[in-house]
């Protein structure tokens, strides 16, 4: 399984077709970067 490090948002967003799910994905996406950015810390 790839962990979203890898994945670019917008390889993340073509993946997905309609609108709702974007918005699911993005906020994952969002949510996960933040969560790493204060684990780094």
């Amino acid at each position: 399984r790839k962990s979203f490090d890898s994945l670019d948002h917008d390889v993340l967003l073509q993946k997905v077709e309609n609108f709702s799910d974007q918005c699911r994905v993005s906020n994952m996406w969002i949510h996960y970067k933040l969560a790493s950015n204060c684990e780094s810390k």
